[in-house]
């Protein structure tokens, strides 16, 4: 499979017609046209969730950052410096990676805003390095010098070389497991630093509020729209059947990514009050069974009753008791959970 052309005066496939991937498209984006409907729902959404770092007054987390016990500062800076990581690849990832090989110009749209809102991202962390951390180097550089950070980022990096680390263009097959690879960071990988952070806000309210938001644009677009990216490609390049080998190497990866959030968010949020290794077990096991639902593959993992950590992201998803305290963002963010359409595929 080779990269599409950016314009093509020469293609006369329909609009109604295009595929996720092996399209021949124009390169003119049809919203109305679009046989991917789906993806024009969650660009909408995307739209109507429009959020800026500036909105967020860090100035209690200012004051509060050396209050902090230690076990929650260290915990702080070390979520920090993970989850700065994990947007900056996701960023070149999906600009200089996927991108190039999606031939559906409405998925095209909602991946370059997804693009955009991992840099805003990435903003929002670099602001907190500097703003309130006050030492952006020391942040930006942990990985060199924690090895349990250098070993997280590498369980990251490694799953995105299996995808990408090969010579020639990749197959169909591949590109169905980089889907699967990006429903795992999206789904898997961020809650655990989510929810530390949530936990901290009592001290860093600004940083949990700023947390909620990426949140939210993680876990209401960029999932549903890989779940649609793979759901699609299974029924467009293969009858409807995900290939065993896809089914192995996501599997693998899900696995890898696992245990290595586990041990991550075990050692980050160490001495951090209402945290225990089992309720941080049953929430990335609980993300990793829901990644094997959306994709439509066997749970890996065994049902589990809630933690406390579960229930921490599902209220602050639903604007629950941190935004009854703080509101400081426009109407149009407030709003966002009720102008939303849950997309079905």
């Amino acid at each position: 499979m080779k990269a599409k052309k950016m314009f093509n005066t020469v293609s006369r496939e329909p609009h109604n017609q295009a595929r996720v991937i092996n399209g021949n498209p124009d390169g003119i984006i049809n919203l109305a046209g679009s046989n991917h409907q789906w993806a024009v729902t969650i660009y909408k959404n995307m739209k109507k969730r429009t959020w800026f770092v500036g909105q967020v007054s860090l100035v209690n987390d200012i004051t509060n950052y050396h209050k902090m016990p230690a076990a929650y500062l260290r915990a702080y800076d070390l979520i920090l410096a993970q989850l700065i990581t994990n947007d900056s690849i996701q960023l070149n990832q999906l600009m200089d990676g996927f991108n190039r090989y999606v031939t559906s110009p409405v998925i095209n749209l909602c991946l370059s805003v997804q693009s955009a809102e991992e840099g805003l991202h990435a903003e929002s962390y670099s602001t907190m390095a500097e703003d309130i951390a006050k030492d952006t180097d020391r942040i930006f550089q942990m990985q060199h010098h924690d090895p349990e950070l250098a070993r997280k980022n590498k369980a990251v990096e490694a799953m995105y070389d299996s995808v990408y680390g090969g010579d020639g263009e990749p197959s169909d097959e591949d590109m169905l497991v980089a889907a699967g690879a990006n429903q795992i960071l999206e789904e898997l990988v961020f809650p655990g630093g989510f929810a530390g952070m949530l936990l901290l806000r009592d001290f860093m309210p600004g940083s949990a509020e700023l947390i909620r938001e990426i949140m939210k644009d993680e876990t209401l677009s960029h999932v549903p729209l890989f779940k649609g990216i793979f759901r699609n490609i299974v029924l467009e390049e293969f009858d409807g059947v995900v290939p065993q080998i896809v089914v192995d190497k996501i599997t693998q990866m899900v696995k890898a990514m696992t245990e290595a959030e586990i041990r991550w968010s075990v050692y980050a949020l160490e001495g951090v009050m209402g945290v225990s290794e089992q309720a941080i077990r049953i929430l990335v096991e609980t993300q990793a069974n829901s990644v094997c639902a959306n994709l439509k593959l066997p749970f890996i993992y065994e049902k589990h009753n809630n933690s406390p950590l579960n229930s921490l992201l599902a209220n602050n998803l639903k604007g629950g008791e941190l935004a009854s305290k703080t509101n400081f963002f426009t109407n149009n963010v407030a709003e966002y959970s009720k102008s939303s359409v849950v997309v079905d595929f």
